[in-house]
């Protein structure tokens, strides 16, 4: 009877490694685009590739030592690339690890070469990112050719100390889009920051034409403004700028 637990529960690993690939998948795709849509698909491909590798060295090698410590490698990176996204897969891969571990008993390595299957996922997610992160460059760039604005109007009225002005323009958009943010970037005449405003942003953009404005009332007198848009919620890079000067005028007694 005590052999055939054992059996059972080496079996355990194999069916919890499996179970953290499909929740690896599942969490990227329920994954909101505000993390970024190459974050999510690495996520997606380090939970594939490096939870399969974990399950093979398992089940085709003696190395638990390996292949546990390869089951918490895949969702460290897992957790690193989407956060509190990957939770439950971090949670249910570094488990799967330890249990791996223990459940073999071996705390050595007798093939060092396999030591090189962790390491090799870390150089994967690297690879990746930066294949990715070319495409995402060239995406953008393609991105910013679908995006035009018109009817920019920008007005600064001296009301007695105080400015009141306001950004206007329509946003062109020629392609379906995730995610749009709009910011507007107010600078005084020595090119300082004295404003950020978010007037507008969207998911799930279709193509059409969309009236932005934007409105800043303070003591500090702006001269020109910058029209910023991103597509990524969690990035500072924008894929399309325009600035605009101010036009200048004096609040009526």
């Amino acid at each position: 009877m005590e052999s055939n637990n054992e059996d059972k529960l080496k079996y355990l690993p194999l069916v919890l490694g499996i179970l953290g690939v499909f929740l690896g998948l599942v969490e990227g795709l329920n994954c909101p685009v505000l993390f970024g849509w190459e974050n999510i698909i690495t996520e997606m491909v380090i939970s594939v590739v490096g939870g399969l590798a974990a399950v093979i060295l398992y089940w085709k090698t003696d190395e638990t030592l390996v292949s546990g410590i390869q089951f918490m490698v895949t969702g460290i990176l897992m957790f690193a690339l989407i956060q509190n996204m990957a939770t439950y897969g971090l949670i249910l891969f570094v488990l799967t690890g330890l249990i791996t571990i223990f459940l073999g008993g071996n705390f050595s390595v007798s093939d060092k070469r396999l030591i090189g299957i962790p390491a090799g996922t870390f150089i994967l997610l690297i690879i990746i990112l930066l294949i990715v992160g070319f495409a995402s460059s060239m995406y953008e760039d393609n991105l910013s050719n679908e995006i035009s604005i018109s009817n920019l109007n920008a007005q600064c009225e001296d009301s007695f100390g105080y400015y009141n002005s306001n950004v206007t323009y329509d946003l062109n958009v020629n392609t379906s889009m995730d995610y749009i943010q709009a910011d507007v970037i107010y600078y005084d005449q020595d090119g300082k920051i004295i404003r950020t405003d978010t007037p507008w942003s969207q998911y799930n953009i279709n193509p059409g034409v969309y009236k932005i404005k934007s409105t800043y009332f303070d003591t500090f007198k702006p001269v020109k403004a910058e029209i910023s848009l991103k597509n990524d919620y969690d990035s500072n890079e924008s894929f399309y700028t325009q600035n605009v000067t101010f036009t200048q005028t004096q609040a009526s007694i």
